[in-house]
């Protein structure tokens, strides 16, 4: 059954009309982009369709399929709509359950934005964030809704002061310089050179006395520890220079008795050979005595031989003592200087952040009394392919997809003035 209910097409014009004037007094020029919510409503048949523009700025609708979107205003969408929907048939099914062919007008069909890109505010403010939009939106209002201005919140989070908000790393480095300060003790003490004191840093040392002394004392029995194992090597050596000293001079007594055994030896077997000459001794008394001579002179060249060994493994161990200990002696001056540079290079760092520190502090002192005040506003609008810029006040009027960037103005010369007193 064909119904046709021009009440209802009337009702709908005159609402569509209506809603096409809201959006022009508040977005007259408004052109769709991608990430703006439509909804498509038709009347008489309650047909309604949320869709989100996609990136390449199309909208599927029922009834005519794709269409583009990007670029135009609800009005020149509507229009294309209409015109692409002249005297459309729909098939609704009644409560009954019997169904109804409904012609649907273009008058019928109305759309509008019901949700728009959001805008984005960054800079100085307390909570830099994406904010739905909502037409007549100003910056003063965006503001207020990421919690106000906050010149500190934002440039720390967003730069290398983000670390420094805290003392943390100031505690740390100071108890990095104090453990340096406690190697210097050890080494000067180890090595007898005693130095100027330390210099201090500017900042204030977060460290009560007795942590302090605590640390430096760890450090000290650290380190003190740690040349136990050297001097365990220098016993090693002095034990084996020892030990070849004792050995060469049971030797040299060995040698004395073995050098009047030899010399016995061989005039024994002199004196036995001029008897065999004369016939007095068989041949095997000489060749004894000559063998008893032999083994006498072996024994004394061994013994020699031994000393010799034992005088060159004194020296070894001497040699290697020294060396040893002109190793250790060298890597204790390199690591003494290596803390030196090291020590100096921290007093900077705690120089560096303990400045950063005070400019904080200073920075929030001065914004706390209501010395920081809007510097420049700047937004960003995507207009056509490109992206402008361009300078705003508080009580500009947003638009969807806007960039909002706020910088707030510091007072240089108080800033400073403020950082320096607390730095002492």
């Amino acid at each position: 059954m064909k119904a046709i209910n021009f009440r209802v097409m009337l009702a709908g014009s005159i609402f569509a009309v209506a809603t096409l004037c809201g959006a022009s007094a508040a977005l007259a020029d408004y052109r769709i982009a991608a990430g703006d919510v439509l909804e498509l409503n038709v009347y008489g048949i309650s047909l309604q369709r949320r869709e989100t523009v996609d990136p390449d700025g199309n909208i599927s609708m029922p009834l005519v399929g794709q269409i583009h979107a990007e670029g135009l205003t609800l009005v020149e969408l509507l229009d294309q709509l209409r015109s692409l929907m002249p005297a459309k048939s729909y098939n609704q099914r009644l409560p009954d359950g019997r169904e109804a062919v409904t012609v649907i007008a273009p008058d019928e069909v109305s759309i509008s934005i019901v949700e728009y890109r959001p805008v984005y505010l960054k800079g100085d403010v307390a909570q830099p964030s994406e904010q739905a939009f909502r037409p007549g939106m100003t910056v003063r209002q965006a503001v207020a809704r990421s919690g106000g201005y906050d010149i500190v919140r934002s440039r720390i989070e967003s730069s290398p002061l983000s670390s420094l908000d805290s003392l943390d790393e100031y505690r740390k480095l100071w108890l990095d310089r104090v453990r340096l300060g406690g190697r210097i003790d050890f080494y000067r003490d180890a090595l007898g050179r005693p130095g100027e004191a330390e210099p201090i840093p500017v900042g204030r040392n977060p460290l009560a006395d007795s942590v302090e002394k605590g640390i430096r004392k760890s450090e000290v029995d650290r380190l003190a520890g740690k040349q136990v194992g050297y001097r365990e090597v220098y016993k090693g050596f002095e034990k084996n220079i020892a030990n070849a000293i004792e050995r060469a001079r049971v030797l040299e007594k060995q040698i004395k008795s073995e050098e009047d055994g030899s010399k016995s030896d061989a005039e024994d077997a002199e004196r036995i050979t001029e008897l065999y000459r004369r016939g007095s001794v068989p041949l095997s008394r000489v060749s004894d005595a000559r063998r008893l001579a032999l083994l006498s002179a072996s024994r004394m060249l061994q013994v020699s031989a031994n000393i010799e060994i034992a005088k060159k493994e004194r020296v070894t161990a001497e040699t290697d003592l020294q060396r040893t200990k002109n190793d250790h002696l060298t890597e204790m001056m390199t690591d003494f200087s290596d803390t030196i540079s090291d020590l100096r290079k921290t007093n900077s760092r705690i120089d560096a952040v303990w400045d950063k520190i005070s400019y904080i502090t200073a920075l929030r002192s001065q914004l706390a009394g209501g010395s920081g005040t809007p510097q420049s506003i700047m937004i960003f609008r995507k207009v056509g392919a490109s992206t402008v810029p361009q300078r705003a006040t508080e009580d500009t009027p947003l638009e969807p997809g806007d960039v909002i960037e706020v910088r707030l103005q510091v007072d240089s010369a108080k800033l400073f003035s403020s950082g320096s007193t607390a730095s002492k």
